[in-house]
């Protein structure tokens, strides 16, 4: 290694400061959960109802669906219409449920096991 390469290699780590060092903030809280223990409601604005799972501290919580919640599978958006129609043909599946810090309302449920969207 060149000594210019070395000392900037030297210079740059020394100017890198730890995240949390600033008291880091969460943007989103998560829950995973799978689609067995999930209750979509008949509309796209109502609440998801998500159990208790066995084996887990997840206490049974109700959480807000806006129009700005948002539905993916296969990592891409798909419409709350479909992403009922993949519960309904598996309970198998793993989410990702993402939350506003200190509030019940979803941002994004996130299918994250492999599905096919055809």
């Amino acid at each position: 290694m060149k000594r210019s390469t070395f000392a900037a290699v030297v210079a740059a780590s020394m100017l890198w400061v730890a995240p949390w060092a600033f008291g880091a903030v969460s943007l989103e809280d998560s829950i995973e959960t799978s689609a067995a223990s999930v209750l979509l409601p008949s509309s796209e604005l109502g609440a998801i109802l998500v159990r208790a799972c066995a084996g887990c501290d997840l206490k049974p919580r109700s959480l807000t669906l806006t129009r700005e919640t948002s539905f993916e599978a296969g990592g891409q958006k798909i419409s709350f219409e479909r992403m009922k129609q993949l519960f309904a043909a598996s309970t198998k599946h793993n989410l990702l449920i993402t939350v506003a810090p200190g509030t019940t309302t979803v941002r994004r449920v996130v299918i994250t096991s492999p599905v096919s969207l055809r």
